[in-house]
């Protein structure tokens, strides 16, 4: 064999073991990506359940989160009310307790009051009592009197009583002289021809003027049909305060169960009917 022949050989002898070599590494670098693939991919897929458990623990953090959220806004909220309604029972106890500190000073005013009231009030027992003391020897010095002053008083009432009786004939006496008087002038009317009929009730009744109306000259009586009276019927008007007055002559134009309207008949009155003034269907005397 020449020298190039081995050297050729040499050459397909190292070529071949370099061919080995090339693919004994990629072989082992293949079963080596493989591995290292599946590696890889298991690897990926952990991560990715990892990922996917990191997902939904956040979701379930995130809406534990809102919850919590949801659950301290609620409680603030309560807060809130709770310190509004807090604030206004504050401020209602203040208001009492300005009105209790009120009432507190006026009590302490009212009790100074009462204390300078109690002290007076001693001082005018102690005065009533000398004075009680006075009146007891005063009772004891006129009980010597009681006799003498007992007639006298006898004798006072009886003098006072004859005079009242006295005095009402005097009243009578004096509102017949006044209707006299009227009736004079009233003949002397009656001859001029402006003289009218009376026509008064046929039971003896009396009554008082309850309303008056000075500008028709209408006034209404406490008198109607149930006590007799009846529409045409006359009535005597006469007035005792503050001194016995003879008025006139009242002609009844409407009459109602208690109580009639009439008016003064042109007899030349002596004055203008009053309320309260006296009506009667007669005057003692007449």
């Amino acid at each position: 064999m020449t020298t190039m022949g081995k050297i050729l050989v040499f050459i397909n002898l190292l070529f071949a073991v370099l061919v080995m070599s090339l693919i004994t590494v990629v072989f082992v670098t293949k079963t080596n990506w493989a591995t290292g693939h599946a590696f890889e991919v298991a690897e990926k897929k952990k991560a990715q359940a990892n990922y996917q458990n990191e997902v939904t623990r956040r979701a379930e953090l995130e809406k534990e989160k809102n919850l919590l959220l949801a659950q301290a806004d609620g409680s603030i909220a309560d807060l809130k009310a709770k310190l509004e309604l807090s604030d206004k029972v504050k401020v209602d106890a203040e208001a009492k307790l300005l009105e209790a500190n009120k009432r507190v000073d006026d009590a302490d005013a009212r009790v100074k009051q009462l204390t300078a009231a109690n002290e007076g009030m001693k001082v005018e027992i102690k005065s009533l009592d000398e004075r009680l003391g006075e009146s007891q020897q005063l009772i004891l010095k006129l009980g010597l009197d009681n006799k003498k002053y007992k007639a006298e008083a006898i004798k006072a009432t009886t003098d006072l009583q004859s005079a009242l009786d006295r005095n009402d004939q005097l009243v009578q006496k004096l509102v017949e002289s006044d209707k006299k008087i009227s009736f004079l002038e009233g003949d002397a009317a009656a001859k001029a021809g402006q003289r009218d009929i009376k026509n008064p009730p046929p039971d003896d009744i009396r009554g008082r003027v309850m309303v008056t109306d000075e500008a028709s000259g209408y006034v209404t009586i406490n008198l109607g049909s149930d006590n007799g009276v009846s529409k045409g019927n006359t009535l005597e008007v006469y007035r005792l305060k503050p001194r016995p007055q003879y008025i006139g002559t009242l002609r009844v134009y409407d009459v109602r169960p208690n109580e009639a309207v009439g008016k003064l008949m042109g007899t030349g009155p002596r004055g203008k009917i009053l309320k309260d003034d006296e009506v009667a269907s007669r005057i003692l005397g007449q």
